[in-house]
């Protein structure tokens, strides 16, 4: 980044997409999950999350220490790249959501 002023912008507008990000993966899981199901279901994606982003700031930082900032970011677009990837590809496994007053 070309110097802070510039870098806090840039997370700013990063840190606005982690809230409609999380808002929806949880309600997909909310509305995919039987209710016998759903407690665990959120605990998954709880645990998935905490998992992916201890994992990435390893690896992250790891690249910086060996190429630079430049490498963290591309690590950072490839792992973006990979999420819309697998999500794209599980579109075929979603159902349609069953009306709650309606019995599963």
């Amino acid at each position: 980044m070309p110097g802070l002023a510039v870098l806090a912008v840039v997370i700013f507008f990063c840190g606005l997409a982690i809230s409609p990000t999380l808002i929806a993966g949880f309600s997909l899981i909310d509305q995919q999950a039987t209710a016998g199901r759903r407690t665990e279901g959120l605990t998954w994606l709880t645990s998935a999350i905490a998992v992916g982003v201890a994992a990435g700031s390893a690896v992250a930082g790891h690249l910086i220490d060996l190429g630079g900032a430049r490498w963290g970011y591309w690590f950072a677009a490839a792992c973006g790249a990979g999420a819309v990837t697998t999500c794209l590809l599980g579109l075929r496994w979603l159902r349609v959501p069953v009306a709650a007053d309606t019995p599963e």
